[in-house]
């Protein structure tokens, strides 16, 4: 297990929705298959553009099978004001940005740029999905999440052959 997501599981995260509430990140998680880790900021266009639809693809897919996935924001912003403003907008948990956990995140999964949505197994903090960003903004109902590639013999229907 990597060591941030190892220390996220017992981090203090804030709940969604611009809540003051906290939990665990293992309470938050407890139950989930996945968790989708977004790295973005209020300050970033793209961001700004990106999270209405991963809103949107969670919503979509909590509504399919609430034990799928978890999302955390794990926010590059440096403004309390700005990150409140901009987690109010997201309905899943997130990490204060003045948390040193934030940088390790970013380390131990090599973000190099915003947005960048890494889908993660719960229980391992393994990587799943590497750069979902495309997939979820091709599937704005959620029907696809986790976002995984599917194995070729899903892709292709009982009457092709192999």
């Amino acid at each position: 297990m990597p060591a941030a997501f190892d220390k996220l599981l017992s981090t203090q995260l804030l709940r969604g929705s611009g809540s003051a509430d906290k939990a665990t990140g293992k309470d938050l998680f407890a139950g989930k298959k996945h968790v989708a880790l977004y790295f973005s900021a209020s300050w970033c266009g793209p961001c700004q553009k990106f999270t209405p639809l991963f809103v949107k693809a969670y919503t979509g897919a909590a509504e399919r099978d609430a034990a799928l996935l978890e999302a955390v924001y794990v926010s590059a912003d440096q403004d309390d004001d700005d990150f409140n403003a901009y987690r109010a907008k997201q309905p899943w948990p997130a990490l204060e940005p003045t948390d040193e956990l934030s940088d390790a995140l970013r380390k131990d999964y090599k973000v190099e740029g915003f947005p960048t949505l890494i889908v993660v197994d719960a229980a391992t903090g393994d990587v799943v999905v590497a750069n979902a960003v495309p997939a979820v903004t091709a599937d704005p109902e959620g029907a696809n999440a986790p976002w995984a590639s599917k194995p070729l013999h899903e892709i292709l229907s009982d009457d092709v052959p192999l």
